[in-house]
């Protein structure tokens, strides 16, 4: 998942937590060995939020508009 994450540093993210099901949706920062940092979170945009990537279950990208 680490490897996945790095590829998509820079873009809007929806990421699911793995056991709650909870998304995160926000521009996905800088990933490291072990957390994930994401900022512009949609619908908190003051807010900022890390997660552990092994805690990441899917990661949803938009890859191409209409």
């Amino acid at each position: 998942m680490e490897a996945v994450l790095k590829r998509l540093e820079g873009k809007v993210v929806r990421i699911r937590i793995a056991g709650a099901g909870d998304e995160i949706v926000g521009k996905l920062q800088k990933v490291g060995k072990e957390l994930a940092h994401l900022s512009d979170l949609s619908g908190r945009e003051f807010f900022d939020a890390v997660v552990r990537v092994d805690q990441v279950s899917a990661v949803s990208v938009q890859v191409r508009g209409r």
